[in-house]
């Protein structure tokens, strides 16, 4: 019996020997872990002059290669993004611009932001007969740079301050795109992230039976939304000092709604819902 168990175990021995090389041919490699691309790095901005770095804010002039460029201050994300260009109208005063620029945005960490804010400083609206705004002409700075600020940007903001019927809240206007309600749904989200109390909903069209126009108003946002770029107008009694606190606390809100900060919370109000036919005859006049 012994025998026979030494004969058994030398046989399996035998064809163990045999198995284990042709099992070490056939078995599988181990699978490399897949290794994580890293996220791809922020440029500097090049849009305005001087250039700014990632993670950086500096006044500048826009667009980049015009000496005599407007007035901007711009907010660089140390991440990719998109950009949101907040056109500022009212200042006469280009050092108050820039301490309204830094009021505004200035709080936000440049390091988790994701973007680009681009803020540009626009004259007041001008207005002819006391009443209503003048017909745009040819020089206006704002129509000369529109084509460069929509290419630039995802987002655009239009902000007026000082218009004489907004009172002390300010209004957000709310340009609706023919056949695109997903857009029109984008945009008065948009509003209400902003935290503005009052929302006029209307298209270009109806601004003519009150011999009114978007370009006369200098509103950008019918041209933004022809692009499919979500854009809202404001019109607001100040941005600067404590008058214009809340709407600066709304347009941070705003930029958390564009997932372009890292707020915990994107805060949206109620609003107030008015027509053309609500606002007062003198509405987008100035102020005395």
């Amino acid at each position: 019996m012994t025998r026979r168990r030494f004969r058994s175990f030398l046989f399996l021995l035998f064809a163990l020997l045999i198995l284990l090389p042709l099992a070490a041919q056939t078995r599988r490699a181990p699978r490399a872990k897949p290794s994580r691309a890293k996220a791809p790095a922020t440029a500097p901005l090049s849009l305005a002059s001087p250039p700014v770095q990632p993670g950086q804010s500096a006044p500048a002039r826009f667009p980049a290669e015009d000496a005599n460029g407007i007035a901007a201050h711009v907010f660089h994300g140390a991440r990719p993004g998109p950009v949101a260009a907040f056109l500022f109208y009212g200042f006469t005063d280009e050092a108050a611009f820039h301490e309204a620029a830094e009021a505004t945005f200035g709080a936000i960490p440049r390091a988790s932001m994701q973007g680009t804010i681009l803020v540009l400083s626009f004259p007041a609206r001008p207005v002819c007969d006391g009443q209503k705004p003048c017909a745009p002409s040819a020089d206006r700075a704002w129509r000369q740079l529109a084509p460069a600020i929509l290419k630039a940007s995802r987002f655009v903001i239009d902000v007026h301050q000082g218009a004489k019927g907004v009172g002390a809240e300010p209004y957000a206007f709310i340009y609706l795109p023919d056949k695109n309600p997903r857009l029109s749904t984008y945009v008065k989200a948009m509003a209400r992230a902003s935290l503005i109390p009052n929302v006029v909903e209307l298209r270009e069209a109806e601004l003519e039976p009150l011999g009114l126009s978007a370009a006369a108003l200098g509103h950008l946002a019918p041209q933004s939304l022809a692009l499919n770029h979500p854009a809202i107008s404001v019109e607001a009694p100040a941005i600067a000092g404590g008058a214009g606190e809340a709407l600066r606390n709304g347009l941070r809100n705003l930029l958390d709604h564009l997932k372009m900060t890292a707020g915990s919370v994107s805060w949206q109000n109620r609003v107030n819902a008015h027509t053309l036919a609500d606002l007062p005859p003198d509405f987008f006049a100035a102020k005395p």
